[in-house]
């Protein structure tokens, strides 16, 4: 840690006990983005008590590689770059800075990215849900303070008031998909975002299949060809069905599917990242602001 990180976190520490949680994640927002996150992977830190009771807990290494395949600082590198590419196409899209709006991160998991935008939002403006009760099991367990909800997996409806957030993420969400469970969530977040608020999701490829793993030669031409021929593509996993449908496998999406069939949708920009090529950021917004 650089000299000018411990004289930040030091004198935090020794005002901690006379300060709330939000007051110190307030005075940790002098360090830059990476920093912070840095703080918030090796929490708890022994030699920063303080800070420590009062920011959530890193999950494990475990905890991290079966939500996401990977752990530690690589996983971190691919998680900041999500959030400074949603952070600066926000405030280019919108106008607005990132730190007055209302932020809800659908499909939290364990929270890797709320912990991330608790840089920008104090808990009263951060939301997470999740439909497995265990992601939100452990953000409460780990510290996260903000409002977190168990949705349903075909949300008819999501547990907020209408046109309630600014940004809404969804990072690895819909790559898992079923075409129902997309179409429903797609349609009850439309619900709950602002007219000129913003929905990032992240979508894969067609080339995907080509590099997912443990597919046969016949299951991989088929699951390409549905892709080319429809531009969406799932193969669900071994799990139990909801009302008749599987929700939950690997999912790719083109930009071409998604404007023509969710057209209250409109596109406006998508983005690839060399940290994590399979995950395309798309930026949406809801075409009510038109009306």
């Amino acid at each position: 840690m650089f000299t000018y990180v411990s004289n930040v976190l030091n004198g935090i520490e020794k005002q901690a006990l006379t300060l709330s949680g939000e007051e110190i994640q307030s005075k940790m927002r002098r360090l830059c983005l990476d920093e912070f996150a840095e703080v918030l992977l090796n929490m708890p830190n022994s030699q920063y008590p303080n800070i420590s009771s009062c920011l959530p807990e890193m999950a494990s290494d475990e905890v991290q590689n079966n939500w996401t395949g990977s752990c530690g600082y690589t996983l971190l590198h691919q998680s900041l770059t999500f959030v400074r590419a949603t952070w600066h196409s926000y405030e280019r899209m919108t106008g607005r800075k990132l730190d007055t709006a209302k932020i809800l991160d659908y499909g939290c998991g364990y929270g890797r990215l709320l912990r991330l935008m608790m840089y920008f939002a104090n808990n009263d403006h951060l939301f997470g849900c999740d439909p497995w009760e265990k992601s939100i099991e452990l953000c409460r367990e780990s510290g996260i303070k903000c409002d977190l909800q168990v949705t349903d997996y075909l949300p008819l409806a999501l547990p907020y008031p209408n046109g309630n957030f600014d940004l809404i993420y969804a990072f690895s969400v819909f790559t898992h998909t079923s075409l129902r469970a997309t179409t429903t969530a797609l349609a009850a977040l439309s619900k709950i975002i602002r007219p000129d608020g913003v929905l990032v999701i992240t979508i894969r490829p067609v080339e995907y299949w080509d590099y997912h793993q443990n597919l046969s030669d016949t299951e991989r031409k088929s699951l390409k060809n549905n892709h080319d021929h429809t531009g969406f593509s799932f193969r669900p996993h071994n799990r139990q069905s909801v009302d008749g449908d599987i929700t939950y496998g690997d999912t790719s999406i083109s930009l071409e599917f998604i404007e023509k069939n969710f057209s209250d949708w409109k596109i406006l920009d998508s983005e690839r990242t060399l940290d994590d090529p399979y995950q395309r950021i798309v930026y949406l917004q809801h075409r009510r602001k038109e009306s």
